[in-house]
């Protein structure tokens, strides 16, 4: 659980607060990226997401499976 959280904050932070707070920065990224085509970059960013995305699910995930775990107990 806490590496899916450390994976989802990078992401997060990666994509919301440097493109939002600190968007020179994020150009700086994307222009120091091994790839010259935008087409490349921009499969590069989709799959940032996906990942946020599968994270952000499997954190949901397993809390609802041990919310569910106790109440069945209690």
């Amino acid at each position: 659980m806490a590496v899916l959280s450390a994976v989802l904050a990078a992401d997060l932070s990666f994509f919301l607060f440097l493109g939002t707070y600190f968007p020179q920065a994020y150009e700086l990224v994307f222009e120091k990226m091994p790839w010259a085509d935008n087409v490349e970059k921009t499969f590069a960013i989709i799959v940032g997401l996906v990942i946020a995305t599968i994270t952000s699910l499997s954190i949901a995930y397993l809390i609802i499976k041990r919310l569910l775990k106790s109440i069945q107990r209690g």
